[in-house]
């Protein structure tokens, strides 16, 4: 037996916060690597990747939620 889920409305606010963070994410992802590589800064180890995994997060997320509820 599948069970399904209640679809949560996500409100207009919360999608475009989520948009305002993948972006800057993205901003930081891809201009900061030039900077890492010319500064050689110890700490773009983790906002680099943590960037680019906050990213991915974010789409995979929106994503799921469209892939999950079209079968409604």
């Amino acid at each position: 037996m599948e069970q399904k889920a209640e679809r949560v409305p996500v409100g207009k606010a919360e999608r475009q916060r989520q948009k305002r963070i993948m972006l800057w994410c993205a901003a930081v992802a891809i201009l900061g690597m030039p900077v890492w590589a010319m500064t050689d800064w110890w700490v773009w180890w983790f906002i680099i990747p943590g960037a680019w995994f906050i990213m991915i997060m974010l789409v995979m997320q929106k994503l799921w939620r469209n892939w999950y509820h079209e079968e409604e």
